[in-house]
């Protein structure tokens, strides 16, 4: 009998730096220093490519072998995660560049370090070779320690205070650019800080929509903003993050879009024989923060909301973000996910559109419930 196994949806996550961002490959980060690292797909075909390399080498291995893995990695005290860097990197810069990823790119977004983890390693390769080094450093509750100077890594940020009247204000600073594959202007990428008390979806859709559009304001158009969010601490180096992140993207009547992520991937069952990968096994998933849907969970009209408004909702993001996404990966699959989340107790909400393409059009496929 075959074993099946579940090809995963495999998620791509990435960030956002200052001034425009020409220098920045698909796939790459900039940070302050000028430093870059490679987080995402540089194109569809070289990571379709690998994906497939690693399938099947994964196949071939015993299933058993493959659970005793997950189960030693589960236990380990130490979290590796590699890291890939331009080949022209100078390998005397990579213990700077690891703390750069870890300031910048790593400790603003994990909301919390699991207490088991002592050490946090970055094995650090060279686009297209091997593994140049092992960056270690320890970990000391939530503080990851520099390798040279023995003292917590922290990045080194000039937040300012933005007022956004009646609803307060936050503090933001700028970390990174960074260019997807899948989106057509070059992020921007802030650290949020919103105030201590707890918030509910709405009002941190409000946050980020009135601070994109100050952003927009004072810049030429030529990119999007993201906001990693983290709450209020002592001082702003000391915030907490959260786990939140936004992208905000400007419609033509200067409305602000919020993208949660977006995903290339395919739940298909594959055997246990060699897989042959192509784009039509793959759907791009956009997950949108809909603060309109939000809205009709607090006032109990959701129903009136999917059958008027949605449909016309989803296809703006379309439009805005879908198509180039499915241009790039060559799908003819989109599906738009809206979420939201109101209430201090975060009730959630996932309501599905499926768009399919026809032709030159792309349809509207409606779901079944």
């Amino acid at each position: 009998m075959k074993r099946l196994f579940r090809l995963p949806i495999l998620l791509l996550v990435l960030g956002g730096q200052a001034q425009a961002g020409e220098d920045v490959k698909p796939g790459h980060i900039r940070f302050p220093s000028g430093a870059q690292v490679i987080v995402g797909p540089e194109s569809a075909t070289g990571w379709i490519a690998k994906l497939e390399k690693q399938l099947n080498k994964h196949l071939k291995r015993d299933p058993k072998d493959v659970f005793k893995n997950l189960g030693n990695a589960s236990k380990s005290a130490t979290w590796t995660i590699p890291i890939v860097v331009p080949y022209s990197t100078s390998p005397d810069k990579i213990p700077a560049i690891c703390e750069d990823y870890i300031a910048y790119f790593f400790l603003p977004r994990v909301r919390a370090i699991p207490p088991k983890i002592k050490n946090l390693q970055l094995k650090v390769s060279l686009k297209g070779g091997e593994v140049e080094r092992t960056c270690s450093h320890r970990v000391e509750g939530q503080r990851v320690i520099s390798e040279n100077s023995d003292t917590p890594i922290n990045p080194a940020l000039n937040f300012r205070r933005l007022d956004l009247g009646d609803i307060g204000y936050v503090m933001l600073a700028q970390t990174s650019v960074l260019r997807r594959l899948d989106m057509e202007k070059p992020i921007l990428e802030y650290i949020m800080i919103v105030p201590k008390q707890k918030h509910d979806g709405i009002e941190i859709s409000q946050y980020v929509e009135r601070s994109a559009k100050y952003l927009y304001s004072k810049s030429k158009g030529t990119s999007n903003f993201a906001f990693v969010i983290g709450q209020q601490g002592s001082t702003p180096s000391a915030f907490k993050p959260t786990g939140l992140r936004r992208i905000a993207v400007r419609t033509q009547d200067n409305s602000i879009l919020q993208i949660n992520n977006i995903k290339f991937g395919t739940g298909r069952t594959i055997s246990r024989s060699a897989v042959k990968l192509s784009p039509k096994d793959f759907s791009v998933q956009v997950y949108v923060d809909n603060t309109s849907l939000a809205r009709h969970m607090k006032s109990k009209t959701v129903d009136e909301y999917v059958k008027v408004g949605i449909y016309g909702d989803s296809r703006l993001y379309m439009k805005l973000v879908g198509e180039y996404a499915a241009k790039q990966w060559n799908s003819n699959n989109v599906i738009i996910i809206s979420n939201a989340r109101t209430g201090k107790r975060g009730m959630r909400m996932s309501f599905p559109v499926v768009f399919a393409k026809r032709g030159e059009e792309w349809i509207a496929e409606r779901p079944k419930k």
